[in-house]
């Protein structure tokens, strides 16, 4: 996601260079469309993703929290990775991290 972050957020609009390049962007959707669902399976019949929260959660959850308003992904086909982002935003320290 660091990758879409980058082409259509911080370039364009923080750099004020050319972003959103083809090859990149398509490398990055690629990307994700291939390991969200191995992040869907992982979650599958767990809490968070190691097991106990845990760093891996925080550094996982913080960009799938909010990056799919800003770089058009759509997560609704992952319902494990939904039901863990609604577990994270519903710790009271999820807004402030």
């Amino acid at each position: 996601m660091e990758r879409l972050f980058w082409e259509r957020i911080i370039k364009p609009k923080v750099l004020k260079m050319g972003g959103n390049d083809p090859n990149i962007m398509a490398d990055a959707y690629a990307w994700l469309a291939r390991f969200l669902p191995v992040l869907d399976r992982q979650l599958e019949g767990r809490e968070y993703v190691i097991g106990p929260l845990s760093i891996a959660d925080f550094v996982i959850g913080a960009p799938l929290d909010r990056g799919p308003d800003y770089l058009d992904i759509d997560l609704s086909p992952y319902k494990n990775i939904n039901a863990w982002l609604e577990r994270l935003r519903a710790k009271p320290y999820w807004s402030t991290t």
